[in-house]
């Protein structure tokens, strides 16, 4: 999320297979950086994409994208976004962690501003249109994969028919006296 009817704000199914919500939000952060030129700040909730970011990002790359042996999900999204922060200048990027789901106590008690409460709530706005979207596209592919199996299974018996009549053609004919 941007800002209230920015052209930049996004919800759009995720690519791949694996439909994550840590997924998701380092895609939504590379998404961001492939907009915008200008350093920027970006705000998030996802103590998954900071630390990887900031903590443990290079040692990943240093170990050739594994923890402990076994490659470290969303890899391919990692491997992005390190080249991404490579290739900028010192302090392009600033990464800063916001609450999530905020109430307005929160804002109240100072735990959050009321911008990052606004933005973080337009940003799962965003993030739940999406996974709507992509509940649709689910569900039309397991009916179209249903109508799939049902036309398999009708021309698996059109052929043993064929098949069982054909066979029945060959077969000789006992004749009468």
């Amino acid at each position: 999320f941007w800002s209230e009817g920015h052209p930049f704000n996004l919800s759009r199914p995720l690519d791949g297979e694996a439909q994550t919500n840590n997924r998701a939000e380092l895609a939504a952060v590379l998404g961001a950086l492939g907009l915008e030129l200008r350093p920027m700040e970006v705000r998030t909730d996802s103590t998954y994409v900071l630390n990887g970011a900031l903590l443990w990002q290079e040692r990943w790359r240093a170990n050739g994208w594994t923890r402990h042996g076994k490659n470290i999900p969303n890899a391919d999204l990692r491997k992005q976004l390190d080249q991404l922060m490579q290739a900028m200048p010192e302090g392009h990027l600033k990464l800063t962690k916001v609450k999530g789901h905020a109430t307005e106590a929160d804002v109240t008690n100072g735990k959050v501003s009321a911008f990052d409460r606004k933005g973080n709530d337009a940003a799962d706005g965003l993030a739940v249109a999406s996974a709507c979207s992509s509940q649709v596209n689910k569900r039309l592919r397991w009916q179209a994969q249903e109508k799939i199996m049902l036309a398999t299974e009708v021309q698996s018996m059109v052929v043993r028919i064929a098949q069982a009549r054909s066979h029945a053609m060959r077969a000789p004919v006992a004749e009468s006296e």
